[in-house]
């Protein structure tokens, strides 16, 4: 699993680590009782403060992504494949909503949102 930050980004360094950590999990990219790396080693790796990736593994626990083994580390917790399918839906929905009510607003009609969605989709 390799983790890239940019401290010139508007996200915050915690968000980045959790966005990445994140989406290898949902992929797939790492499965169930995978361990992440120790927060101390993540942190010296992307050159951080151990804050910042505990504050990243925490908000991933929290969510139930992942969980805590008391002096082993993070491990990734099991996951159903639908259950994965749904978090991602629900990000793509709460990304997607506001700028969908943003083209509807200036006066985009539905049709023509879903055609550029489609041609987007195409695109990839």
């Amino acid at each position: 699993m390799h983790i890239s930050i940019t401290e010139s980004s508007a996200e915050p360094l915690h968000r980045q680590i959790y966005s990445q950590v994140r989406s290898y999990i949902l992929s797939g990219k790492i499965g169930e009782g995978e361990p992440l790396q120790s927060i101390r080693k993540q942190a010296k790796e992307l050159r951080v403060s151990v804050i910042t990736v505990k504050k990243a593994y925490e908000t991933l626990e929290a969510e139930g992504l992942i969980y805590a083994r008391v002096g082993k580390g993070y491990f990734v917790n099991k996951i159903s494949d639908s259950s994965k399918e749904n978090m991602a839906l629900d990000d793509l929905e709460s990304a997607v909503s506001p700028l969908i009510d943003k083209a509807l607003s200036e006066g985009i009609n539905k049709s023509k949102i879903l055609e550029t969605l489609k041609n987007i989709l195409e695109s990839k």
